[in-house]
């Protein structure tokens, strides 16, 4: 059954964005996999599925390539409320818009072509990112493949480790998804 969908990106984030109303088909994790591969499908970081919400002036649900789903994406709810301004969901455009997340829900001010994305305070506390640490993991090691690395855990709805690390920033780039699986991550980051 065909898709139809539009590529969106977001500081080098790229996302297939499917409105939930114009599509009979439902977008599972096996089939987000499938449309990201970039070498057998239309290849992206992510889906982004836009449907109506009763809370919000629209709902944004997210498949990662992998098939897993984040709570929230910065850069995929900005893509998303762009797409929805350029479908004219909205008429006449709005200033904000609210969209329903699973980090709850979010505004965003559009501001001509430019969306903003409020995505409230950050999570240090390592129980709600998750991590497997105790309290906040700021400027903590964490080893990897031999090597130990100083970052600070951090969720904005899904888990992020933050790494400065300019003198190694190859090393750094070519162990980035032993780390993003790293066992401390119950949701990888």
């Amino acid at each position: 059954m065909p898709i139809t969908f539009c590529k969106y990106h977001g500081l080098g984030n790229d996302f297939i964005i499917v409105d939930n109303d114009k599509n009979r088909e439902v977008i599972t994790p096996t089939k987000a996999i499938q449309l990201c591969n970039r070498n057998f499908g239309v290849g992206a970081d992510g889906v982004l599925v836009i449907s109506p919400s009763k809370q919000a002036d629209i709902k944004m649900d997210i498949f990662n390539s992998d098939g897993s789903q984040p709570q929230m994406c910065g850069n995929g709810i900005r893509c998303a409320v762009k797409f929805a301004l350029d479908t004219n969901i909205f008429s006449p455009q709005p200033d904000q818009v609210s969209v329903e997340t699973g980090r709850g829900v979010l505004t965003c001010v559009i501001d001509g072509d430019s969306v903003t994305a409020k995505m409230g305070r950050p999570i240090f506390e390592c129980d709600q990112i998750p991590i497997k640490a105790e309290g906040q993991f700021l400027n903590q090691p964490i080893t990897c493949e031999e090597y130990t690395f100083n970052g600070y855990a951090v969720s904005m709805g899904n888990p992020h480790l933050v790494i400065f690390a300019l003198p190694k920033q190859k090393l750094l780039e070519n162990i980035s998804l032993a780390l993003s699986h790293h066992p401390w991550f119950p949701e990888q980051a």
